[in-house]
């Protein structure tokens, strides 16, 4: 419960985030003079609900060994959980970690750098189905003599909504 002020400057637009699920927000815009450093009251207020939490897989996908590992290339395999669909993220194993966003949607490509980057440096390789089968991506561009890491999300398709952390 307060006031915050979550944005101030010359522009038309923000992106707030950090909202509860299911919690009722009132945005109001004051303009402001900075000749007399004077706010023009009232401001233009208008209200929106978040929306519901997302409910994301219960299960997680399980990892299995890499396999056709060579110069500039490797093939991911895992089983999937108990999600509509799986990503898999690739990144460099000196690159932080960043988690995918439930309610966002990536494209995938198997040369490592060509699908979507989630954060910094963390590229998706591969968007495809499940539940309950097994499952591969062979990922290509890799750099020789270099350490990378993948991980793989569970996801509902109804709603993106990600389980992470991801194995």
């Amino acid at each position: 419960p307060g006031n915050y002020v979550v944005y101030a400057g010359v522009g038309n637009n923000v992106v707030v985030t950090g909202l509860t699920a299911s919690t009722n927000y009132v945005f109001t815009v004051y303009e402001y003079y900075t000749f007399d450093n004077c706010y023009l009251k009232p401001g233009t207020s208008n209200s929106l609900v978040t929306g519901a939490a997302c409910s994301p897989p219960t299960l997680q996908a399980n990892m299995r060994p890499f396999t056709d590992t060579g110069v500039d290339k490797t093939t991911v395999n895992w089983v999937y959980g108990n999600g509509d669909q799986s990503i898999v993220v690739a990144r460099l194993t000196s690159t932080p970690p960043v988690e995918p966003v439930s309610g966002s949607t990536y494209t995938a490509s198997s040369l490592f750098g060509g699908g979507d980057m989630i954060g910094a440096g963390n590229y998706v390789v591969y968007n495809g189905t499940g539940p309950g089968s097994e499952a591969s991506v062979s990922v290509t561009g890799l750099a020789s003599n270099t350490d990378y890491t993948f991980t793989v999300y569970e996801y509902h398709i109804s709603d993106n909504c990600y389980l992470t952390p991801g194995v």
